[in-house]
């Protein structure tokens, strides 16, 4: 491995994300290898009664600093709620960027304390181009997928042992930078809901299964029998899950039909009960939808609606006739009007053409008539030869115009008692027309009614005997899969025990470590699984169960692993941040040797760079020889004064 696959080169905090020194809140540069963050102690008081001023080396932003590694590296939150707060509070305008190398590639990521801008990042740009151009730059989503793609697809595993949730760099940062609030409590104990860190969830098993995944300590047929056991749980939860309710739904249905259809079939129960009802009740809707199908109106229906097109008839008649002599009467108005000289015969001619009266107002003479007397529809037309005649005396009178309107009039009052009669007729047959349509129309709907009412209770029926059955099978698939998980179990952990060695070889690895660590030969480190869970092991003659000593065993489980990974094996990032891993009672000389492992490994790669990234912070000094350049991270950070802590002052 010539480098890490992901590791910093430089992260800066700034007030304001734009170019100048007063704008730059702190710029701290990282390399490969060791990378030691110090929180100076503070003085101790005059009397010797511990530091002045409050506790030695903390508050300084030794966890911020961490927060913000783990954010520029994807994580979805760079502190918890109060901390968030305060950061915005203080600065409003704030920005982390980070040059990250990500599989050699250099990545500029830049992220916004407060909500409203979005993170973005560069491709192939450093950190000291952050302000040149926007050249290379992409959505922080692309970002997020190339860290996966580069640092989670590798993995021999695709998904969770669990479920077929896929493993992504989230769920491995969670194990490269493990929450300070944890306090090393236990080796699967990574994020702490009070960090706000947003990471996603893994149920215990899932942390030790990505452990081994990372490790190399999953074969491709432990794999595929994990696979085959995740479909058996699936199952299984299902079953358990949809069982009760199947058999509940089934109960329910079966008995409101015995107590709606107490006398139907009581010689059979349960599931031929249902079978039953839904024989017979799809039998009757089957009959009564041809009942539907054939329905055919009733007689008095035939009658009404004859009577009523006979009378709608009789009623269209006499209102034309009424309409045809009111016209007639209109007409020898106006006629009487153009004798009398209030009127011109154009102006008659005129009203007849607007109002287009009914043929039975014209005369029915001929043309060469109408010109004779003077007719005003004939006004200005000739005939092709005229013929000088004697004029007639046969021209209307203002007598015979009004003798016949007279006549008329009379005509309309006869009209219009036979419409009245008529229109009493027409009404008659539209209520009896109306009464047998809704007499008919009721008798259809009931006989639709009782065709739904069947098909809803034969369907009702069916689907509670097919879920009795489906119920009363998935009740018994249980037990069988059951089985079938112990199985797999076992199979997968006679994979396991056959993969002895690639664990051997980890587990030499972390023997290695924690001998190292703690300066004793004695000191017997080994892995061993339990179940699926990877269990670290120290013995000698020392008390392993104290706080101290579960911290150890945590930390040289994870040096172990940067270990292993440096030596090519398993699928490991190269990079590791450990926040403040001291406990109280640890002795400082075993907490030194943590110090002088990792730069041990670092001094096996001689004059190259080492292919690892291992970034602490402390309160504990270093060992001395460690207490400079390049190991010691500039700035020394001292919280006796607000200008000597992470950001240069109190937040």
């Amino acid at each position: 491995m010539q480098e890490p696959r992901i590791w910093v080169r430089e992260l800066r905090i700034y007030r304001v994300l734009a170019p100048g020194t007063s704008n730059l809140l702190r710029g701290i540069r990282l390399r490969r290898g060791l990378n030691i963050l110090w929180a100076k102690p503070r003085q101790r008081a005059a009397n010797g009664q511990g530091y002045t001023g409050g506790v030695s080396g903390h508050g300084t932003g030794k966890t911020t600093f961490c927060r913000f590694i783990r954010y520029v590296l994807g994580e979805g939150s760079f502190g918890n709620d109060e901390q968030r707060a305060r950061l915005r509070d203080t600065f409003p305008e704030g920005w982390v960027v980070g040059e990250v190398i990500l599989d050699g590639t250099p990545w500029l990521v830049c992220r916004p304390f407060k909500v409203g801008p979005a993170s973005y990042a560069y491709r192939n740009r450093t950190i000291d181009t952050l302000f040149a151009s926007d050249e290379g730059r992409e959505n922080f989503k692309t970002y997020e997928s190339e860290l996966t793609g580069v640092l989670a697809e590798p993995l021999p595993v695709a998904t969770f042992a669990t479920a077929p949730t896929p493993i992504e760099w989230p769920h491995v940062l969670q194990w490269l930078t493990r929450d300070q609030e944890c306090r090393f409590s236990g080796l699967a104990e990574l994020r702490h809901s009070d960090s706000d860190s947003h990471a996603p969830d893994m149920v215990a098993e899932d942390r030790h299964f990505l452990f081994r995944a990372v490790l190399g300590l999953i074969d491709t047929a432990e794999q595929s029998e994990l696979e085959n056991n995740k479909g058996l749980l699936k199952r299984k939860n299902e079953a358990e899950r949809d069982a009760p309710l199947l058999r509940f739904r089934g109960d329910s249905v079966y008995d409101r039909l015995r107590a709606q259809f107490p006398d139907f079939r009581t010689d059979v129960a349960g599931a031929d009960f249902l079978q039953a009802v839904v024989t017979e009740w799809r039998s009757r809707a089957k009959a009564t939808e041809a009942l539907l199908k054939n329905f055919e109106p009733t007689p008095a229906l035939k009658t009404a609606r004859d009577n009523f097109v006979i009378a709608r008839s009789a009623f269209d008649v006499t209102e034309g006739q009424e309409k045809s002599v009111q016209g007639k009467i209109r007409y020898f108005e106006q006629q009487l009007r153009q004798l009398r000289g209030e009127q011109s015969a154009a102006d008659l001619a005129k009203w007849i053409r607007e109002n287009d009266p009914d043929a039975g107002l014209l005369c029915g003479h001929t043309l060469a008539a109408a010109i004779e007397h003077e007719c005003p529809l004939a006004l200005g037309r000739t005939l092709p030869i005229e013929h000088k005649k004697a004029a007639l005396d046969t021209g209307p009178t203002i007598e015979k115009v009004s003798a016949e309107k007279t006549l008329a009039e009379t005509q309309l009052q006869r009209v219009r008692l036979l419409l009245s009669t008529r229109r009493q007729g027409l009404k008659d047959s539209e209520q009896a027309l109306r009464k047998e349509t809704a007499i008919y129309d009721e008798a259809r709907a009931a006989l639709s009614r009782q065709f739904v009412n069947e098909e809803s209770i034969a369907n009702e029926a069916e689907r509670a005997r097919s879920d009795k059955t489906e119920s009363d099978r998935l009740e018994k698939s249980v037990a069988d899969l059951e089985q079938k998980i112990r199985r797999s179990q076992e199979l997968q952990a006679m994979l396991r025990d056959k993969n002895t060695a690639a664990l051997s070889a980890f587990s030499e690895t972390f023997g290695r470590v924690s001998r190292t660590i703690f300066d004793e030969e004695n000191v017997r480190g080994e892995i061993r699984f339990r179940g699926r869970k990877i269990n670290p092991g120290l013995n000698n003659e020392i008390d392993l169960t104290s706080a101290a000593l579960e911290t150890l065993k945590i930390i040289c489980f994870d040096l172990a692993a940067l270990v292993s990974g440096v030596e090519g094996r398993g699928a490991h990032p190269l990079f590791h941040l450990h926040d403040g891993p001291r406990e109280a009672d640890m002795d400082a000389s075993i907490y030194r040797n943590i110090f002088s492992t990792i730069h041990a490994l670092e001094e096996a790669f001689g004059q190259r760079a080492p292919a690892f990234q291992y970034i602490v912070t402390t309160t504990e000094p270093p060992p001395d020889s460690l207490l400079r350049s390049p190991w010691l991270i500039d700035p020394i950070l001292d919280a006796s004064a607000p200008n000597g802590k992470l950001l240069g002052e109190n937040f």
